[in-house]
């Protein structure tokens, strides 16, 4: 499997714009303590739920920043934190949505 760096820039690549990473998880509990976990680090992250473009156990994410997430993957490590896995996608949000004129 490629490093998360890789599946980011291929990515990147693809879609032409922003990447965000999405992070996995078994249960809201293991999300809410990696969320935690980053913020106490001064990391950016957010309570996401999971996209269409993803299937998940839990339907609870950590969303990153793609410029952050191979820190949040290390922090992980370090701290032995449970995750399913690390999903970089375009960035899923349109700031147009539900505007009309």
């Amino acid at each position: 499997m490629s490093s998360l760096v890789e599946r980011i820039e291929a990515v990147r690549r693809e879609s032409g714009g922003v990447v965000d990473v999405y992070v996995m998880f078994d249960s809201h509990t293991d999300a809410m303590a990696m969320h935690e976990a980053a913020r106490s680090q001064g990391l950016h992250t957010r309570i996401s739920t999971a996209p269409r473009a993803i299937k998940a156990s839990c339907g609870v994410t950590v969303l990153v920043s793609a410029s952050e997430a191979v820190a949040l993957e290390s922090l992980a490590g370090e701290l032995g934190l449970p995750y399913e896995s690390f999903n970089p996608l375009p960035r899923q949000f349109d700031a147009r949505r539900d505007t009309y004129c």
